[in-house]
C-alpha cells in the first residue's frame, strides 16, 4: 500500500510541471477589416485588436504578421506597432508578387497563431479584387438552431391529433 502511494506521489510530482506549463494564457486576435484590393509592390495597412484571455485588450504582447505564397515559396514577417487604443495594433505589409497569400498573426508570448482567410494579391495592372466574405460560424449556428427549434415546435403543434374527450370550443 505504501508503495502504491509513493508511486502515485512520484507521478504527481513528475506531471506537476507539465500542468503548470500548459496553464498559460491565450489571446483572441480580431482583424478590424480585411484589406480591399491588394496589388503586388504596394503597401497594405492591416489593423487588429488583441484581447488577453478573449476579453481584456492588451498591449503586453509583440504581434507578428506572417504571410507566405505557397506557389513561389516567398515568406514575409512584419512586426505590428501598438496604436493609441490599448489592445489595438497596426502594421503595413508589402506583398512582392501576385498570387494567393496565406497569412497569420501571432502575439508573443502567447503560443497561438491565428490563421486568416487567404488574400489574393493582383498585379498592378489588374482590376480591383474584393475580399471573400468571412463567415460568422456562431451566427450561422444560432440561426440554424432557431430554425430547427421552430420546425420542431411546428411539427409538434400540427402533428398533435385530437383524442376522444378533448374539449373543442364552439363559436357563437
Amino acid at each position: 500500500m505504501v508503495r502504491k502511494i509513493a508511486a502515485l506521489l512520484g507521478w504527481l510530482v513528475l506531471l506537476l510541471p507539465t500542468g503548470l506549463v500548459l496553464a498559460g494564457g491565450w489571446v483572441v486576435i480580431t482583424v478590424d477589416e480585411l484589406p480591399g484590393a491588394i496589388r503586388a509592390g504596394e503597401t497594405a495597412e492591416i489593423s487588429f485588436m488583441v484581447r488577453a484571455h478573449g476579453r481584456t485588450p492588451t498591449h503586453g504582447v509583440s504581434p507578428l504578421l506572417s504571410a507566405w505564397n505557397e506557389a513561389t515559396g516567398e515568406w514575409i514577417e512584419v512586426a505590428a506597432e501598438p496604436a493609441a487604443d490599448v489592445g489595438r495594433f497596426t502594421t503595413t505589409i508589402l506583398f512582392p508578387s501576385a498570387g494567393e497569400w496565406r497569412w497569420s498573426i501571432s502575439a508573443q508570448p502567447y503560443p497561438q497563431r491565428v490563421t486568416m482567410a487567404p488574400l489574393t494579391v493582383v498585379t498592378a495592372a489588374s482590376a480591383p479584387v474584393t475580399p471573400s466574405p468571412v463567415l460568422d460560424w456562431q451566427l450561422m449556428l444560432g440561426w440554424a438552431g432557431l430554425i430547427l427549434l421552430a420546425t420542431a415546435g411546428g411539427v409538434a403543434v400540427l402533428g398533435r391529433r385530437r383524442q376522444p374527450g378533448d374539449v373543442v370550443a364552439a363559436a357563437d
